[in-house]
């Protein structure tokens, strides 16, 4: 049984635009599941007053310089992830960066790393949020998004106001980009069982992250799923002295083929 506390949506994506903390407050709204959501139209569905701080609704996953110069590829491998200082850097955004790997060394020997990702520099995009079960407390996921998103008003879109059409005079979602993704919960994976078990309901579905242990520990559930997640459910913080990777910044550092500076 999932309890009604929810952790912060984890973002992970490789290329990020110019955001606002205003839009940022909006989008974390619209995919925290502990929101009320409503099919009112988009000019009556995000109130703005009394918004908790955006760090206890969101975590960016977003790799820092060292972890890029530690990758397979060392600094070429920041190709694959080209965030610029200006989008990167803002006052609002920083607090909100987690690491791609753990602190850990044995991480990058695969000590706690069971897809043996931390040395790879990520491409792909994921947005998950994790939930706790009321009993084991034990890391649940409550949904998860594979999708070709990254963060960006493109992507995910942004409130105008429209001036032609039959819509003229009223709010509307603007996208620019087409995107896909795939989106698990235990609600859509529950039409993958036998509905003639009376016990099968969204209730007795747990996702959960793979380990590459002896699986998950989980009493009270009839259907586990394991979700190969490319990071950990419980991200590390920045520390004082981690910096984001960005494509523009000058790192002095030679990484492991001697090179240095940008990618």
């Amino acid at each position: 049984e999932i309890s009604s506390k929810r952790a912060p949506v984890l973002c992970q994506f490789s290329s990020i635009g110019s955001l606002s903390s205003k839009w940022l407050q909006k989008f974390a709204s619209a995919v925290d599941s502990s929101c009320t959501h409503t099919t009112d139209l988009v000019n009556n569905c995000f109130p703005e007053k009394d918004q908790p701080p955006l760090a206890s609704r969101l975590r960016i996953i977003w790799p820092t310089s060292e972890e890029i110069r530690n990758s397979i590829e060392g600094y070429r491998g920041g190709g694959s992830m080209p965030g610029t200082m200006k989008n990167i850097a803002k006052d609002f955004l920083v607090p909100l960066y987690h690491r791609w790997t753990t602190r850990s060394q044995s991480n990058f020997n695969g000590g706690d790393d069971p897809l043996k990702t931390a040395r790879y520099v990520p491409h792909i995009k994921t947005f998950v949020q994790p939930a706790y079960g009321k009993a084991s407390m034990e890391p649940l996921i409550e949904w998860i998004l594979i999708t070709s998103h990254n963060l960006s008003k493109a992507a995910w879109g942004e409130i105008q106001n429209c001036s032609t059409g039959r819509s003229a005079g009223n709010k509307v979602l603007f996208i620019r980009h087409w995107e896909l993704g795939v989106f698990f919960s235990p609600a859509t994976l529950r039409n993958y069982f036998d509905r003639s078990d009376e016990d099968v309901d969204d209730g007795h579905i747990c996702i959960v992250p793979y380990t590459g242990k002896n699986g998950p520990k989980l009493n009270n559930s009839r259907h586990v799923v394991e979700v190969p997640l490319p990071f950990d459910l419980h991200p590390c913080p920045y520390s004082d002295s981690d910096t984001p990777w960005s494509v523009d910044g000058e790192n002095s550092t030679p990484d492991s083929f001697g090179r240095i500076g940008c990618y």
